[in-house]
């Protein structure tokens, strides 16, 4: 349960054990129901409301913040598709595939780790073959990763945090080359 609905909920209870007293009971302890209901309104309305606005305020506060953590992400993830996808193109000799999610499954990867020639030069300068280009990239991937990780860690929500931790921890790079050099010896 989260905290603006604890803090609503025992505002409710309290402000009905007080109505209850305000309206079925007598004297002083009517009164005390009546003077207890009404400053838990007020507690109430004031607490909810000012937390409202703090909230939002912090919303549009941070904005700026959280679009450019968003757009971090936005740019890591779409290099590194964007390099798969043209070492697919040069690697595997099918067609293409159609999503995200097929380019990264492991049989795609496979294919490229059983059918890229990593004594071949890739297309960058300077001039590298694919055995040093590789981890070159992947080192860049990982490094880009934990930057975003440490320049964003207070702004970035949860779920994307996660996401970049585990693409920075992943290793993904090491065992790619080490799947390659395998399907090399075979």
């Amino acid at each position: 349960m989260n905290h603006y609905r604890l803090v609503s909920l025992l505002i409710c209870l309290s402000a009905s054990v007080f109505l209850y007293l305000w309206i079925c009971t007598n004297g002083e302890l009517s009164n005390f129901g009546l003077n207890g209901f009404t400053e838990t309104l007020g507690i109430g309305i004031t607490v909810l409301l000012i937390d409202h606005i703090l909230k939002k305020r912090e919303e549009q506060r941070t904005l700026p913040q959280r679009i450019a953590a968003h757009e971090d992400v936005r740019i890591l993830m779409a290099r590194f598709l964007s390099f798969w996808h043209s070492t697919y193109l040069i690697s595997v000799p099918e067609d293409e595939p159609t999503s995200a999610n097929n380019l990264l499954s492991n049989s795609y990867i496979e294919k490229i780790c059983s059918l890229l020639d990593m004594d071949s030069e890739p297309n960058v300068t300077p001039r590298r073959t694919w055995w040093d280009w590789l981890p070159q990239q992947f080192s860049e991937f990982k490094n880009n990763a934990e930057k975003i990780l440490e320049r964003h860690n207070t702004i970035l929500d949860p779920d994307a945090y996660g996401l970049v931790h585990k693409f920075a921890t992943s290793g993904l790079g090491l065992e790619i080359i080490s799947g390659i050099r395998h399907s090399d010896r075979q």
